[in-house]
């Protein structure tokens, strides 16, 4: 598949959008960096507008689960989200990285996929269950 960089500054929608590599095949996107040193990872559940979930599952290259969410984390995910055109599905799985004091995403996912580790869990069937809901009252009204 092509491979392109991403600058810093670059808004993925726009790169996306504009690249005529992947206007079909926006499904297939894989983005890759360098090797960094990490400080901590984190596992957010999010939907199309907030973070739903979350937790630490990695601090300094090894195994950590905390169920601590540092506010800097939060606001860092609800601005993502805020500026989202689209997301891969109503409720997904994003990955952040801390390196320092700042915060990069690390990969997407598909929640059915993904381990939750100390989430919530029943903050998570509860949203889970209401996006669902919503779903299926949509489609029985079409």
């Amino acid at each position: 598949f092509p491979s392109h960089d991403i600058g810093v500054k670059q808004d993925p929608n726009e790169f996306l959008e504009s690249n005529h590599l992947f206007r079909d095949e926006l499904d297939k996107i894989v983005i890759s960096a360098g090797m960094k040193r990490i400080d901590a990872e984190y596992r957010l559940i999010v939907t199309k507008s907030e973070v739903i979930t979350g937790c630490q599952y990695s601090l300094a290259g090894s195994l950590h689960y905390s169920k601590h969410l540092p506010d800097e984390l939060i606001g860092y995910a609800n601005r993502l989200l805020g500026n989202l055109n689209r997301t891969p599905a109503p409720i997904w799985v994003m990955d952040i990285a801390r390196r320092g004091n700042r915060y990069n995403v690390l990969e997407i996912g598909c929640v059915s996929c993904s381990d939750i580790y100390l989430c919530d869990k029943q903050r998570f069937v509860e949203e889970v269950t209401k996006v669902a809901l919503q779903e299926w009252r949509e489609a029985v009204a079409d």
